[in-house]
């Protein structure tokens, strides 16, 4: 089973005495940077990287503890580095690709981390943040107070946590709402997807949960896409199956609060772990758990659901859970791979031609690290 996180506005303060302000550490000479990273080894932890489609890669930063366990988020044009294991987020400078800035998430009374997943801006600037190990999502002002709780309790499962994790905030009617993926994960039984999942609505301006609506898969794995005025979903299900009927990509309506799947995790040929959408062309990472979680790049129709490249017949694969970060730069496909080379760790690029025929460029970007998730601007 691949592993669950443990389990994405410049701000003029910062929260309470748990926040810091750090200095960006010197940025490298790269003309321009089209994407950040998250890189994590078991050496050193995790660090924060950025690069250039033309290969130019900025050091590592080093001057903060980045956790072991990082992810990226981004919402209204700004960047977020999430450790989730320390609940700390960093924003991103975007000229310089380091982080400049951070805050705690956590719950002064409360011990242990609350392990927040993603992150999303409002139109006021104030942060919503999802946390998948307690039952709310914290919110925050601008400048960094703590505005409130949204109290998840009346959601929960038999184990009195929904699982909150990926989160947008998009207009509906125009008035912002935020929408929030509620795994309900048997938090006793590692993890097991063995109810609905369901997508949580909260009004923005009033921080105030406006009910749920049941997700046609389970198990809503890393971020949630918008893309074309809908929501994307990666529903995995049970990670030991590639079968499951209620597993595959989904497509979430925010206006109509319906949802189907567009494609299924049979037809992938695997468990679905990362998305990433392009007008016309889908891409996703998937997963075969009977071969110890090989990975493949997959491509589909978002409109129709047609599968371009499968498991089968993929893009790009590995023998072990090595593929974990899929982004789209324009025309330009990325996928960071684990696997090591002499000159490091690998990006691979793709360019497209036509509505989604990808050919990979014969040189990749090399990382100093192992890359675990991308994000391009």
């Amino acid at each position: 089973m691949p592993w669950r996180a443990l389990s994405w506005v410049s701000f003029t303060a910062l929260v309470n005495a748990g926040c810091s302000s750090d200095p960006p550490a010197p940025s490298g000479s790269c003309a321009a940077l089209d994407a950040f990273v998250a890189m994590t080894s078991d050496a050193s932890g995790s660090s924060l990287g950025a690069f250039g489609l033309d290969g130019c890669v900025t050091p590592p930063q080093s001057t903060v503890d980045l956790g072991r366990d990082p992810q990226l988020a981004v919402s209204r044009g700004r960047y977020f580095f999430i450790a989730r294991d320390t609940d700390r987020i960093f924003e991103l400078d975007l000229t310089t690709g380091r982080a400049a800035r951070s805050f705690n998430v956590n719950d002064p009374d409360r011990a242990g981390v609350t392990n927040p997943q993603d992150l999303a801006v409002a139109a006021d600037g104030a942060l919503f943040v999802p946390r998948f190990n307690v039952p709310s999502v914290a919110v925050f002002e601008a400048a960094g107070a703590r505005r409130a709780n949204v109290d998840l309790a009346p959601y929960d499962d038999e184990d009195r946590n929904p699982n909150a994790s990926a989160i947008q905030i998009v207009d509906v009617g125009g008035v912002e709402k935020a929408f929030v993926t509620l795994g309900r994960l048997d938090d006793r039984a590692n993890l097991a997807s063995s109810r609905p999942s369901q997508m949580l609505r909260i009004d923005v301006a009033s921080a105030k949960p406006e009910g749920v609506i049941e997700l046609v898969g389970r198990n809503p794995f890393n971020t949630m896409v918008a893309h074309e005025g809908t929501l994307w979903l990666a529903m995995p299900g049970t990670w030991d199956h590639i079968d499951e009927p209620n597993a595959g990509i989904e497509r979430f309506d925010p206006i109509t609060n319906t949802s189907r799947l567009v494609v299924t995790e049979h037809d992938l040929g695997g468990s679905v772990t990362n998305i990433a959408l392009a007008r016309g062309c889908g891409a996703a990472i998937v997963a075969d758990p009977t071969q110890v979680n090989a990975t493949s790049v997959v491509t589909f129709d978002p409109n129709s659901g047609n599968v371009f490249a499968s498991a089968s017949t993929p893009l790009l694969a590995s023998d072990g859970f090595d593929l974990l970060a899929i982004a789209w730069r324009g025309d330009v496909l990325l996928v960071g791979d684990k696997r090591s080379s002499p000159h490091g760790f690998p990006v691979h690029a793709f360019d497209r031609t036509g509505t989604c025929d990808l050919h990979q460029r014969p040189d990749a970007i090399f990382l100093p690290e192992p890359p675990i998730a991308v994000r391009t601007h």
